[in-house]
């Protein structure tokens, strides 16, 4: 009699235990594996904030650096051909060279005003801004063309010089020294052009 009240004494003890362990232990070890897992999400995604933030504490030191640089970039290649500026600063770049600029050619803009002629110099066709071809007419003596060369790599906007005839001519009697003939082929670039724009 002892032996079997022994015997369903443990029978009711393991059936406790199983109950226990199904009803609250394993729950409790899913539950748990539930919060580490989420646990480890929130960490990754803490570390990816973290990361965004260094970011954008970078960022912000580099902007005052990135618009003084935007500022330059603007300068250098305006938004549109400009021409009425871009008249009045050569014709400066010049008179501070000491040059006589007699004549400025050049194709009108692709895609500014109306009327554009096939084979334009002013393409927006490839990447990167456009560019317009001028050829300028100068007189002045070598130094002096030194000195509008110099002008025009300092100046805020973006000159390129790709070629320079020159024809010597015997100086003049005043000694003013602008008896050399010049053409100077330059290009300037800006971004994009406005047919609404009347062109200089």
């Amino acid at each position: 009699m002892t032996r079997k009240i022994a015997l369903v004494a443990g029978l009711i003890v393991i059936v406790m235990l199983v109950a226990w362990y199904e009803g609250m232990l394993r729950p409790e070890n899913s539950h748990i594996q539930s919060l580490r897992a989420k646990q480890q999400v929130a960490a990754t995604s803490l570390a990816s904030l973290e990361d965004r933030y260094v970011g954008l504490i970078n960022a912000k030191r580099k902007l005052p650096a990135e618009r003084v640089a935007l500022a330059r970039l603007e300068q250098l290649v305006p938004d549109g051909p400009d021409l009425d500026t871009l008249e009045k600063v050569l014709f400066n770049l010049a008179a501070t060279a000491g040059v006589q600029l007699s004549s400025i050619a050049s194709p009108a803009p692709s895609g500014y005003g109306t009327g554009i002629a096939s084979g334009s110099s002013a393409s927006s066709s490839s990447p990167g801004p456009n560019q317009l071809q001028l050829t300028l007419g100068v007189s002045g003596s070598a130094s002096q063309i030194e000195d509008l060369y110099r002008l025009l790599d300092s100046n805020p906007r973006l000159f390129v010089i790709d070629n320079c005839s020159l024809s010597l001519a015997k100086a003049p009697a005043s000694g003013n020294g602008l008896g050399n003939q010049t053409e100077l082929e330059i290009r300037a670039f800006f971004v994009s052009a406005s047919p609404d724009s009347a062109v200089s």
